[in-house]
C-alpha cells in the first residue's frame, strides 16, 4: 500500500483501518527531495494529492481527521532558494485549498480549527469563517499577555476548546494552555 518508494512514509490511518495517509520522496537530489502527499483507501487505492506533487516541495506536519477524509500538511514550495511554507487542507474530494502562509501545528479532531503559525512565527486559529491571531483571543479574554512571547501551538483539543503552545515568560520556556472559548 502506498507508493513504492524507499523514503514510504505513512503517518495516519482512519479508525477503521480503511484509510491512510502518508507522504514520500520520488527523487533525491539538489536543491530538495520531492516530497509526494498521498492517501491510499481500500475501494480506491492509492491517491495523489497534488499540490505536494509540484517539483521541489517539502512536506511537513501531516494530520487527518479520524476517518481520513480531511488531511492537513504543510506543504513548502521551494522558491528562489528558500522554501514556502503554507498550511494546505485537502478535502475528500481531493481539492487542495491554501489555509495561510506559515505552519500547522494541529487541528481538533474534526479539522474544523487548525493551530498553526503565520510566515512570522506568530500563532494562529484557522477556522472556516476566520483567522485569528492568539494574542488577540488571550486579549478578548482578558488574559494580560505583556512580557509573554507565545510561541507556536503544539496541541489542539479534540473537541477544540484548548491549545497547547509552547512560549517564553521573561526568561522562562514554559507551555501555555489557551481556552478557545470567548
Amino acid at each position: 500500500m502506498g507508493p513504492s518508494s524507499a523514503g514510504n512514509a505513512p503517518v495516519a490511518i482512519s479508525a477503521d483501518g480503511n484509510t491512510i495517509v502518508g507522504y514520500y520522496m520520488s527523487r533525491i537530489g539538489s536543491p530538495a527531495s520531492n516530497e509526494i502527499l498521498w492517501r491510499w483507501t481500500a475501494a480506491g487505492g492509492v491517491e495523489t494529492l497534488a499540490y505536494a506533487a509540484e517539483p521541489d516541495t517539502e512536506i511537513a506536519s501531516l494530520f487527518s481527521t479520524a476517518d481520513a477524509s480531511l488531511v492537513v500538511a504543510v506543504a513548502s514550495p521551494l522558491q528562489g532558494s528558500t522554501f514556502a511554507p503554507n498550511a494546505m487542507r485537502w478535502s475528500s474530494s481531493g481539492d487542495p485549498s491554501i489555509l495561510f502562509a506559515g505552519g500547522a501545528g494541529d487541528m481538533s479532531a474534526d479539522g474544523s480549527l487548525i493551530a498553526g503559525w503565520d510566515a512570522n512565527g506568530a500563532p494562529l486559529l484557522w477556522t472556516a469563517s476566520d483567522v485569528k491571531y492568539f494574542a488577540d483571543i488571550a486579549a478578548a479574554q482578558g488574559i494580560d499577555t505583556q512580557g509573554w512571547q507565545l510561541g507556536k501551538p503544539i496541541y489542539v483539543a479534540e473537541d477544540g476548546s484548548f491549545v497547547l503552545g509552547r512560549g517564553v515568560c521573561g526568561e522562562t520556556t514554559v507551555t501555555y494552555r489557551l481556552s478557545l472559548h470567548e
